[in-house]
């Protein structure tokens, strides 16, 4: 029931109103062309903020909050990721749980509340089948080994359909996982990037005019 009550108050939580996008850093001002590239071809223009991009060091990668306002889903956060020649954060450790997760709290916008409730942003964990539901069966979109999990409580596939991950917190922020519908509008995801992030943005290029392509 609570469950059940959470799902409905966030699609009606997050609003629809579209405005310009805010630049947060100079240094990800190129990128914000193919991000709202890739957001309007999948039907998803909406207002969004970019963040600086964070190296950490124990992995050498890169990580870069983003900021939707209006809302945005799994599918279309994917596909903006990878236009910015990155991809949903995906999380294999502890450690590298606990900085990603500091990440959000340092940007603006990405949490919200629902009831006692807290929705953090997309993040790169889903289910490509339903043969192992609910707990079975995730994945990384990079393919790495899903073994290290930060679940708040135990994934329950409530009404057969939430299949993607995201940070939630109960009753405050946490760094710890909840199993949603990819379909719920959430306030932001998270991007991880092998490269040093300000070698993407022509690389990102080619990715835009792909995704535009696929759609003709």
């Amino acid at each position: 029931m609570r469950r059940r009550q959470m799902n409905t108050d966030v699609e009606m939580t997050v609003g629809k109103t579209l405005s310009d996008c805010t630049i947060v850093s100079p240094a990800t001002s190129t990128r914000v062309g193919l991000v709202l590239a890739v957001l309007t071809v999948a039907g998803f223009l909406s207002p969004c903020a970019f963040s600086s991009p964070v190296q950490w060091s124990q992995n050498g990668r890169w990580y870069e909050v983003v900021s939707v306002p209006t809302g945005i889903t799994w599918t279309a956060a994917n596909s903006a990721a990878t236009a910015q020649n990155g991809y949903l954060a995906s999380l294999t450790s502890a450690e590298e749980n606990a900085f990603v997760f500091g990440l959000t709290q340092a940007a603006t916008g990405v949490w919200f509340q629902s009831n006692e409730w807290r929705f953090g942003p997309w993040l790169g964990g889903y289910q490509p089948t339903k043969t192992d539901e609910p707990a079975g069966g995730w994945t990384w979109v990079t393919g790495e080994t899903w073994s290290y999990t930060a679940w708040q409580q135990p994934p329950n596939n409530y009404l057969g359909s939430e299949d993607h991950l995201q940070f939630f917190g109960y009753p405050g922020d946490s760094a710890t996982w909840n199993d949603l519908n990819g379909l719920t509008p959430l306030r932001g995801y998270v991007v991880e990037y092998i490269p040093e992030p300000a070698t993407l943005a022509l690389l990102g290029l080619g990715a835009c005019a792909l995704l535009a392509r696929r759609r003709r």
